[in-house]
Order: structure tokens, then sequence, then C-alpha cells
């Protein structure tokens, strides 16, 4: 895409599955979304090559354009700070490191803080970790914030959990 990459860029997530059909979805519009991004994280296409051989290319977020300017569509995003991946045995300092680069993706988007309503979807390596996930994300959200759990193969195998979600204001 050349000088224009970076702005073309759409959120996205991918993670594995244990079996069972692919299955790919998408939303399109008229207009290009903003992208948003995070101060905490390195963007994904410029993380170094023990990563892969070939860096993620997706936005941390994207903005809808009007007249759906107070909608956001977030990455899966996990417990990696600049590039690292964080507390590697610690399942609840995982969510909450999670949940610091949600926020800020949030507050960098220009969504505004006031009437917040999130939509998640949770990737979780390990199904028996969705009870205490759960109980985490009820204290920060509510109950009655839409929630779904997934067991997935997430982006790295030291992650337990990613998080994708649409945030909307109102």
């Amino acid at each position: 895409h050349g000088a224009a990459f970076e702005e073309r860029l759409s959120a996205a997530s991918a993670v594995g599955s244990d079996g069972g059909p692919i299955v790919i979805y998408f939303l399109a519009g008229r207009s290009p979304g903003l992208r948003s991004s995070n101060s905490r994280q390195e963007e994904p296409w410029r993380y170094p090559e023990r990563y892969g051989p070939r860096s993620p290319s997706f936005a941390r977020a994207l903005r809808a354009p009007a007249p759906f300017e107070r909608t956001l569509f977030v990455s899966g995003t996990a417990s990696i700070v600049g590039h690292a991946s964080r507390h590697h045995d610690d399942v609840r300092a995982q969510v909450d490191e999670t949940l610091r680069n949600l926020e800020e993706v949030a507050r960098s988007s220009g969504v505004p803080a006031r009437g917040r309503n999130w939509f998640l979807k949770i990737y979780l390596r390990d199904a028996e970790d969705v009870d205490s996930v759960q109980a985490r994300l009820r204290e920060t959200f509510g109950t009655e914030t839409p929630m779904l759990f997934l067991r997935a193969d997430v982006c790295r195998p030291e992650l337990a959990l990613e998080i994708e979600g649409v945030l909307t204001s109102g």
C-alpha cells in the first residue's frame, strides 16, 4: 500500500482453534475509519523479527466514520507492553495488563469516556481460566456488559488471553 500503508490497516484479530472450519467475518463501509494506536504498545507491523518472519499488520483499533464515529472496533488485545509479553505465569495480571491496554486505546481514539458501552469477545488459551477471568472482567465492566468467552490459541504461547471488542459511546 505504499505511503498509505498505516492508514489502510483495519482492526483485526486472528486466533487458532481446536478444529472445525475456518471462520472469517468482516464489516465493510463506503468510507475509511480512523486508525487508533496505543502508546503503551509498539505498532504490530514494527515488531522485531523474533516474533516471526513477518510482522502482523493490523490497527490496534479503528474508529468508524460518520455517522457512526462513536463506535470503536478494537483488535485482539493482550498483555503486551512495547512489544514484549508480560506476566507469563499469572492470568490475573495478564487480564489487568490487557485492561490497561484496552483503556489506553479507547482513550487515544477520542471516544468519550462517559456513556461507554463495551461488547467483548474473550479468547482463552485454557478453558479452565474462564471463571477467574470472567470474575475479574465483571469487576471492571459490571454484569450488563455482553461478553463471549471462546477457547482459542492466542497470538503467543506465553499469553493466556486476548480480548477484542466494540466500544460505543452515546
